[in-house]
C-alpha cells in the first residue's frame, strides 16, 4: 500500500534532483531515499524514476504520480501558511481596561480560562474610574473597557451590554443598624457615608440615585481604594456602598454586615465599551466572544459559570 512518506520521499528527490540533495531534505541517509522510492516503485508496480550517473529523469507514469503529489504537497505547505497566520492572529496584546472593583475581584476568576485558552496573547491590564476609562478609550490606550454605564459619549463610544451588579450599604458587624434592618431610606440623611472617588460609577450611581430621593449624606470621606473603605467600615468609622462582588467574602465571613434600606435597590449595568468607528483586533475580539459566552443576568451568576466551566 502506498503511504505518505514514501510519496514525500519521491517527491523530494524529484524536487531536489539528485539522491545526495534529497538525502540533506529529508536528514536521511542516500540508500535511505532509493530504498523508500524503490519501495513505493514495488507498490505501484512501475517504474517511476530512471537514474542518469547522480541525476534523475522521470518516466511517463513518474510525470503522472510527480503531477499528484505536488498538488498533495502544495495543500500541505498551504495549509501550514495558514495555520501559522491563525497562530499569529492569536498572538498579539490585548488593552483591556477595567473598573477597579472589577480588575481586583472579577478578573482573578475571569482572567484565567481566557488565557488557558488563548496561551498567546498577551494581556495588558489597566485600571482607573469609570470616567478615566472613557479617557482612556478615546485616547486608545485601552481597546475594550469593562465598567459599569454611567453618561458616555455615545457619538464616539458603543457598548455591548454584558450583566448586572447590585450595591450594598455595608457596616460593621457591630453596628446598632444592624438591630433595625430594614432602614428607611430618609435614615440616610443622619448615617456618615464613606465615598468612592468623583470619577467612580459607584458613586455616580449612589449620589444620583440619593438625591433623586432628596437624600444628600454627611460624607467624612472620599476614598479611590474599595480595601481602604472596607477597613474603615470594619472598625466602625462610617458605612459605604459597595459592589457585591467587592464585599461577598467579608459578609461570608462575617467582617462586614449588609444593611437593607426600605425603598432602595441600587442595580446597575456593567457593560464592554469599544471605540465605534475602530476596528477591534483579533485579539480583542477573541476576548469579546469569550465574555459573551459566560454573560448572565447577573455578576454572581456569571462568576458560578465561569467557576462551573473549569471545575475539575
Amino acid at each position: 500500500m502506498v503511504n505518505l512518506k514514501q510519496l514525500h520521499t519521491f517527491y523530494t528527490l524529484v524536487t531536489s534532483g539528485t539522491l545526495a540533495k534529497a538525502s540533506e531534505r529529508l536528514f536521511i541517509t542516500a540508500p535511505a531515499v532509493f530504498m523508500q522510492v524503490r519501495s513505493l516503485e514495488r507498490h505501484i508496480g512501475y517504474k517511476l524514476i530512471d537514474r542518469m550517473g547522480r541525476e534523475i529523469k522521470l518516466t511517463d507514469l513518474g510525470e503522472i504520480v510527480y503531477g499528484y503529489c505536488k498538488r498533495i504537497f502544495s495543500s500541505v505547505e498551504e495549509m501550514k501558511t495558514v495555520i501559522e497566520e491563525y497562530m499569529e492572529k492569536r498572538a498579539g496584546v490585548l488593552r483591556l481596561g477595567m473598573a477597579k472593583s472589577l480588575l481586583n475581584y472579577f478578573m482573578p476568576i475571569i482572567l484565567p480560562p481566557f488565557l488557558e485558552r488563548y496561551p498567546h496573547i498577551k494581556v495588558k491590564l489597566g485600571e482607573d474610574s469609570t470616567m478615566g476609562l472613557m479617557d482612556g478609550l478615546l485616547n486608545n490606550s485601552y481597546e475594550l473597557v469593562l465598567s459599569a454605564r454611567i453618561p458616555y459619549p455615545k457619538r464616539l463610544v458603543g457598548l455591548v451590554p454584558f450583566t448586572t451588579s447590585r450595591l450594598y450599604l455595608i457596616a460593621s458587624p457591630s453596628s446598632p443598624l444592624n438591630e433595625k434592618r430594614p432602614i428607611k431610606v430618609e435614615e440616610l440623611k443622619t448615617i456618615p457615608i464613606i465615598v468612592t472617588d468623583k470619577r467612580s460609577a459607584v458613586r455616580y450611581i449612589v449620589m444620583s440615585t440619593l438625591q433623586r430621593a432628596g437624600i444628600d449624606p454627611p460624607i467624612p470621606l472620599e476614598a479611590g481604594n474599595s480595601e481602604l473603605i472596607k477597613q474603615l467600615v470594619k472598625t466602625g468609622r462610617g458605612f459605604s456602598f459597595l459592589p457585591d462582588l467587592c464585599v461577598r467574602e467579608e459578609i461570608r465571613r462575617k467582617e462586614l454586615s449588609i444593611i437593607d434600606v426600605d425603598g432602595l435597590d441600587l442595580i446597575f449595568n456593567i457593560d464592554i465599551f469599544y471605540v465605534k468607528k475602530k476596528t477591534l483586533s483579533t485579539q480583542a475580539r477573541f476576548f469579546l466572544d469569550y465574555l459573551l459566552g459566560i454573560k448572565r443576568v447577573g455578576i454572581e451568576e456569571t462568576v458560578e459559570e465561569i467557576e462551573k466551566r473549569v471545575r475539575p
